[in-house]
């Protein structure tokens, strides 16, 4: 998600695009079906965490000068890179088993 799909003075984001792993390459897109573009209402503390993270990645990319890459992605590794679909599905899954809970049926 890009923080061009966010609007936090509304309080919503619009799915847009997706980002997915596939032939060992990320691939960005239009989400899989016509449904899935939508807007999505943010609660308050939503808005909350995410206008700190925007912050806290200012201060980032000031203190990266240079290195810091602009990907304008919400999700971003430490240098600003946007983070790679496979990495958050192994640690979606690593953190379900950490749980103790089932895995989901996408699991």
């Amino acid at each position: 998600m890009s923080w061009t799909d966010v609007d936090l003075q509304a309080a919503e984001l619009t799915v847009a695009q997706q980002r997915v792993h596939a032939d060992g390459q990320v691939v960005t897109g239009p989400p899989k079906s016509a449904a899935s573009c939508r807007s999505v209402a943010l609660d308050a503390e939503t808005v909350r965490v995410l206008t700190r993270h925007r912050e806290r990645q200012e201060q980032l990319s000031a203190t990266a000068g240079a290195r810091w890459r602009d990907s304008e992605y919400v999700f971003t590794t430490a240098d600003g890179a946007p983070l790679r679909p496979d990495y958050l599905t192994g640690r979606f899954r690593r953190l379900v088993a950490a749980s103790g809970l089932p895995p989901g049926p996408a699991a």
